[in-house]
């Protein structure tokens, strides 16, 4: 069967998925209690994941002592996780859930592109975030005499906005390339390179 039809399709004789969206992807048809298992895990984990990170970005809010500039942008990561937690979490256990009903498989596709998408928006931030932890930890060893003038809460501020801004654009320009070029293995180097170089001058 050809993997690049416009068509989300199974095969009848092997029983394999395959995703229009995602041409290279393809997975069993059958519902198995792995997929149950998996789902109910995610669904599980999902609930301390929104707890836990929304604590953390309450107290860092409405204690003036714990906002230190450190603790700005770990804020701002923890709005990643919680995210995560809120949407690619849930949207994972229904995939799982569909798959183990064998419900409309355009369904289980259309809800793996776009948790691919949040996927991508979301580590694409964190590991923003851990670059500007990173610097931010490298300034209080390194040049901690001139720490308080490099790292100020409007500066940390100005770069979680940024951050933020920079993965929604890189997200959305990979996939709307992605359907406007043929040539995926192009469009993937170049967004990597972009990642890549945009990471080290952040």
């Amino acid at each position: 069967m050809d993997q690049n039809s416009n068509k989300t399709a199974i095969n009848s004789s092997t029983s394999t998925f395959y995703c229009r969206i995602a041409p290279n992807l393809s997975w069993e048809a059958r519902g198995s209690a792995f997929h149950l298992v998996l789902g109910l895990v995610s669904i599980m984990a999902s609930f301390p994941t929104i707890i836990l990170n929304g604590s953390v970005i309450l107290a860092i809010k409405r204690k003036k002592e714990m906002q230190k500039p450190s603790n700005i942008i770990l804020s701002s990561l923890a709005v990643t996780d919680l995210l995560a937690g809120v949407t690619v979490m849930p949207i994972s256990a229904a995939i799982d859930f569909f798959t183990f009903r064998q419900v409309s498989f355009e369904s289980i596709c259309m809800l793996y592109a776009v948790n691919l998408f949040l996927i991508s928006l979301l580590v694409g931030a964190t590991m923003h975030h851990l670059t500007i932890i990173a610097w931010e930890r490298y300034v209080a060893i390194q040049k901690w005499m001139d720490y308080k003038l490099i790292i100020t809460n409007g500066r940390l501020k100005k770069n979680a906005i940024a951050i933020w801004l920079s993965d929604v654009f890189l997200t959305v320009a990979y996939y709307t390339t992605t359907l406007a070029v043929a040539n995926r293995r192009i469009v993937r180097r170049i967004m990597t390179l972009w990642s890549a170089v945009e990471t080290v001058c952040s």
